[in-house]
Parts: structure tokens; sequence; C-alpha cells
């Protein structure tokens, strides 16, 4: 009698398939944490792709499905992310910083930190001074509103799970792609009650939310330079914008094959150009 319940075929390459996944995985880990050991390095595809031992092209179309984005982009999040703990941490000219971390341009440099950061190197740092004393509660009251101008707007209604127990905040922002890269559709910051309302533009046909979400007792820092052994992220496609029904995001714990957050996240609520803001404004 045949066994409803077991495909012979896929039985047989089951095994094969799965030790395939476990090569690709441990190539691509390999590869990443070489980037992780001294991101400043001239770490070339040639170079990644004979650690994980896989030709160059076999090595870049794995590590972007692990990944979601390049072996490039990857080393360029961990060079901004070490770039931003020099800023925050230390009074290094920003000349300094940019040899720290691998780059040979300011001006490079400068369009890289500003188009994934949200916020150019010496805004960044004054920025993170002037809120180095606030709390959460403190973005959460004065945050602005980011929706977009247009006449063709829905809500989107968004129910947020976290791994329990938690108690904290999450930042949401709607981004065009997977990755979090400059300045959202839209963004909002949750604190209490996981659930709410974005208003958002009927344009846009697909975009992705994005959620990092936080413990109550992390400080400011960490909202500028989230720490990837405690944050938490998630992300969910949007399709179709229009349809209306509740969308749920579910929050886990950062892996491996995750890049860093780069992007400042307290400066995409905040609208710093608006007169007068409390946070900011001087």
């Amino acid at each position: 009698m045949k066994n409803e319940g077991l495909d012979p075929d896929r039985a047989q390459t089951s095994p094969h398939r799965c030790d395939t996944e476990r090569f690709h995985r441990d190539a691509v880990s390999s590869a990443i944490l070489l980037m992780r050991a001294d991101p400043s390095a001239n770490l070339e595809l040639e170079t990644l792709a004979k650690t994980a031992t896989m030709s160059k092209f076999h090595f870049l179309r794995v590590f972007e499905e692990l990944t979601s984005v390049s072996p490039a982009r990857f080393l360029a999040s961990l060079r901004l992310e070490r770039a931003k703990r020099l800023l925050l941490e230390t009074s290094l000219p920003i000349t300094t910083v940019v040899l720290e971390v691998g780059y040979n341009s300011v001006t490079t440099f400068t369009r890289l930190f500003t188009a994934f950061v949200g916020a150019n190197p010496t805004v960044f740092r004054a920025r993170y001074q002037e809120f180095a004393q606030l709390s959460i509660s403190d973005l959460v009251e004065h945050q602005s509103d980011t929706a977009p101008a247009s006449h063709m707007l829905f809500r989107l209604r968004i129910i947020v799970t976290p791994p329990p127990p938690f108690e904290g905040c999450v930042f949401l922002g709607l981004f065009p792609s997977s990755v979090p890269r400059g300045r959202p559709i839209i963004g909002t910051l949750l604190s209490g009650k996981l659930k709410t309302d974005l208003v958002v533009p009927s344009t846009f046909t697909s975009a992705f939310l994005l959620a990092a979400g936080f413990r109550r007792e992390v400080s400011m820092k960490s909202y500028f330079l989230p720490p990837e052994e405690s944050t938490l992220v998630g992300a969910v496609a949007v399709r179709r914008i229009g349809a209306g029904a509740d969308l749920r995001i579910s929050l886990r714990p950062q892996v491996l094959f995750d890049p860093p957050i780069v992007i400042a996240l307290p400066l995409l609520l905040i609208d710093t150009k608006r007169p007068g803001n409390k946070l900011i404004g001087r």
C-alpha cells in the first residue's frame, strides 16, 4: 500500500538538500565572520568566495539568498555601523573615522552614510548629543506626523507580535526595499500597546514593513546604535497596498545573516526641519 503521507522522490532527495543547505549556511557564515572580524579590510568578492570555497557567482547568489543583500552591501553596513560607533563614542574627526572604517574618500563615505543612516555624519553626531538625555516617552510625545503628502491615502492596521515576555518599544517603518535605508515612506514608534494604524499613500503597490524592538531598560544610545545581541527585528512584505486588511509582523532575535541596522531610528520619527520642534529645535 502506498504511503500517502510520504513522497518517495522527496524522501530520496531531502537528505541531499539538507546537506546542501547546511553547506551554504556554513560557507556564508565563514565569509560574514571574516567581514565582521575587520570591516575596514579590503575584502574583494573573490576573497570572500574563496573563504566560502565557492565560485564567485555561486557565492554571490547564495549570499543574497541567505542575507537579502549583496556581500558588498553587507560589508558597507558593517563599516557604517562601526563609523556610527566611532562618532558616538569618540571625538575623532570625521576624516579619521573615514580612514578607520576602510574608506579613502570623505565624499564617498559621507554620501553612503547619509543615504543609509538618514543623516550626514556631522548631523548624526550632533543629534545624538541633543537626544542623549531624552527618554523613550519624549520620543513618543514629540514624534511628528510623517504621513506623505497625498490625496490618495488609506489606513494600514499593524499588529506587532514580539516573543514573550516583552516590555518595551518598537520602531516601525515602511520602506521600498526589504533592507531599511534612509527615511521610510512612513514611520512611527509604538510604546505599550503594539497596535497602530499607519496612513499610507495608495500609490505604492508594494513595500516592506520593517520593525526593530527594544527592551524597556535600554538607553537612547541603543536607538542610534542598535545592539545586535538584544534588538528584535521583523519584516513583512506589503503587497497591493489598499486592501485594508490587518497586517501582522512578528519580532525575532537577530542572527548572523542579518545585516546591522544602520539607520538612525529616532531621526526617522522627527521632522528636523519643522520650526520650534521641542526635541531638536535650536
